[in-house]
């Protein structure tokens, strides 16, 4: 839902902000958010995607020589407060914008991006989407002159900085805590993104312009890197992480011939984030068992996953009724069989074991995360039993196919399925 205001603005020569470009109006576009969003929906490209086709709508619409900004407004679900503030002036109004549907203003170019306090959004921006070329935000502004030594005491700090946030993300990805990940990559953008807005409008002495220009590049990569790493960490992709990589060793390169025209030392730096071809080097391999125990001297309890079966339909039957089950469109169902067993009782405690939900174990495929989509009945016909929840008593089993909605392109061989079994760990298997 959106609310659309026009404001007339002043075109007198000696009175209008020039970033307007003495036009007649301003518009505002007012979007109410939803009331729960996943994982992308909560970062940056969500927003900008989202007012950058506004923006493209009226600077290249039949209004288009009217507007001086355009501003568009993120409300809460409840209408009130606001998530983000995003403002194009015409000044900043750049070709790519108008010319190429498929890209989106990146935070740093638009004449006004603001973050409203206590607003949490990820700063994720897909470099390859991102509008080329733009004017950049506050290109009517006035310019900053920046010292030789002040340019200086900035690329070091900010390289020793970054240096030491990337050591964190490679800490935790040989951890594999990929929470931990995505949350230091997302640090990784914000001081990058900051330090760059900080030199933007800056002048530097022309002896130094070269080092200015290498800086303000690695700065770029380092954003695109953080991006591609959050969203690596956040879908498991592996692809993503291994192009994050390669924009770790750009930005890094950068940074180093900066410090190199300004004779500063560059810091040693591993910039290889994850060196193992797989995310998950320690993931159980298909058909491993996992044990573990639900209290010290309780229940033991295994988990084995695999194999996995391919369907494009599968057949139920309720109450006498048959029902045949077909896949959506560029869909197929991928069936995983799970088995639990209870090996035995350690003596204290309840001999009981209540075996998880099947919302507890999500599919890991093509950088996105899948939850099952359980059939409303105990057996697929051709198949085999569907997974539930039960309580198993001593030396019990439960044995049951998850069943995932997933494109018909992915290839399940390089899926991975992980399990929350709370206080018995979160193990992943590989599926291939």
């Amino acid at each position: 839902m959106s609310d659309v205001t026009a404001f007339p603005l002043i075109t007198d020569p000696d009175l209008a902000d020039p970033g307007y470009l003495a036009r007649p109006m301003g518009v505002k576009v007012e979007v109410v958010c939803p009331a729960e969003g996943n994982h992308l929906q909560n970062t940056l490209w969500w927003y900008e995607k989202d007012a950058t086709t506004i923006a493209r709508a009226l600077y290249g619409g039949e209004i288009k020589e009217k507007p001086g900004f355009v501003a568009v407004v993120f409300r809460k679900a409840d209408g009130k407060g606001t998530c983000i503030k995003l403002v194009l002036n015409a000044v900043d109004v750049s070709t790519p914008l108008l010319t190429k549907d498929d890209t989106y203003i990146r935070n740093i170019d638009w004449s006004v991006a603001e973050i409203a306090k206590g607003v949490s959004i990820a700063g994720y921006e897909p470099p390859e989407s991102a509008a080329q070329g733009s004017a950049g935000a506050g290109s009517d502004a006035s310019s900053r002159a920046m010292a030789a030594d002040a340019l200086k005491a900035e690329v070091a700090d900010g390289t020793n900085v970054m240096t030491g946030k990337i050591s964190e993300i490679s800490r935790a990805a040989e951890m594999e805590d990929y929470a931990a990940v995505a949350r230091f990559s997302d640090e990784l953008i914000g001081i990058a993104r900051d330090r760059e807005k900080t030199i933007q409008s800056c002048t530097v002495p022309p002896e130094c312009a070269p080092a200015f220009s290498e800086y303000g590049a690695g700065l770029g990569k380092y954003q695109e890197a953080g991006s591609l790493l959050w969203y690596g960490a956040t879908f498991s992709d592996a692809d993503a992480f291994a192009r994050g990589n390669d924009c770790l060793v750009q930005g890094q390169a950068r940074l180093n011939c900066a410090l190199e025209r300004l004779s500063l030392s560059a810091p040693a730096l591993n910039t290889q984030v994850i060196t193992a071809q797989s995310l998950y080097p320690s993931a159980l391999a298909p058909l491993g068992r996992y044990k573990f125990k639900d209290a010290p001297e309780g229940n033991t309890i295994s988990v084995k996953v695999g194999p996995v079966t391919h369907l494009d339909r599968y057949t139920t039957e309720k109450g006498g009724i048959v029902t045949e089950h077909l896949s959506p469109y560029g869909k197929e169902f991928l069936c995983v069989l799970v088995e639990i067993n209870h090996l035995g009782y350690g003596g204290k405690g309840s001999q009981k074991f209540k075996t998880p939900k099947a919302s507890a174990f999500t599919l890991l495929l093509g950088g996105d995360r899948y939850l099952p989509k359980q059939p409303e009945t105990s057996y697929v016909e051709c198949v085999g039993s569907v997974y539930s929840d039960v309580t198993l008593n001593r030396k019990d089993r439960v044995v049951g196919y998850l069943v995932y909605e997933v494109p018909v392109s992915s290839d399940p061989a390089s899926g991975y399925l992980e399990a929350n079994l709370g206080k018995g760990g979160s193990p992943i298997w590989r599926l291939g």
